[in-house]
C-alpha cells in the first residue's frame, strides 16, 4: 500500500505551483530582476496613454528598486554584525552603491534582451501592433475646448472631427 494521496486536479496545479516556486527561490537575484524588468517593460508597453520612448528608463530605474528591494533583508541581516557607527556607515554605503550598480546593469541587459531577441518576435508575430496603432490614432487627434476631437495635422489648423 502507497502512502501517496490521489490529488485533485486543482491541487495538482497547486502542487505543481508550488515545485516552481521552490525552483525561484534558489535562483540568484539578478536573472529574477531582468525577467521582472521585461514584464515591467511589457506593462508599460501595453498602457495606450505611455510614451515608448520613455520605457527604457522607467524599466532601469524599477531594475534598481527591485534589486534594492530583493536585497534588502540581506542588508538588515549584515548590518547587526556592525561594531562601531563607522562600520555601519561603510557597509551602507558600500551596500548602496553594489545595489543601484547591479540594479542598472540588470535593466541594461533587460532592454538589450528586448532589443536583440524579444522584439523580433513582437515583429514576426505582430504582439502589441493593436496597441501600437491605438497610440498612432491617438496622437492624431486632440480634444477641442468644446470636448470635440480635432484632427492635428502637420503646418495647418486643426480640423474638428466629424
Amino acid at each position: 500500500m502507497t502512502n501517496e494521496v490521489a490529488l485533485s486536479g486543482a491541487e495538482k496545479y497547486l502542487q505543481i505551483a508550488l515545485e516552481w516556486n521552490q525552483h525561484l527561490l534558489g535562483l540568484p537575484a539578478v536573472p529574477l530582476i531582468i525577467v521582472g524588468c521585461i514584464c515591467f517593460g511589457y506593462l508599460l508597453k501595453a498602457w495606450p496613454h505611455f510614451d515608448n520612448a520613455r520605457i527604457p528608463s522607467w524599466v532601469v530605474l524599477f531594475g534598481v528598486l527591485f534589486y534594492i528591494g530583493l536585497t534588502t533583508k540581506s542588508c538588515l541581516d549584515d548590518v547587526k554584525e556592525a561594531k562601531t557607527k563607522l562600520e555601519l556607515l561603510i557597509f551602507l554605503v558600500s551596500w548602496g552603491f553594489r545595489s543601484t550598480v547591479l540594479g542598472l546593469v540588470a535593466g541594461v541587459l533587460a532592454i538589450a534582451a528586448h532589443r536583440v531577441v524579444l522584439r523580433r518576435f513582437e515583429e514576426k508575430y505582430g504582439w502589441f501592433a493593436a496597441i501600437q496603432q491605438q497610440k498612432e490614432e491617438s496622437k492624431r487627434y486632440r480634444k477641442a475646448a468644446d470636448g470635440s476631437m480635432e484632427e492635428v495635422k502637420e503646418n495647418s489648423q486643426p480640423k474638428t472631427k466629424e
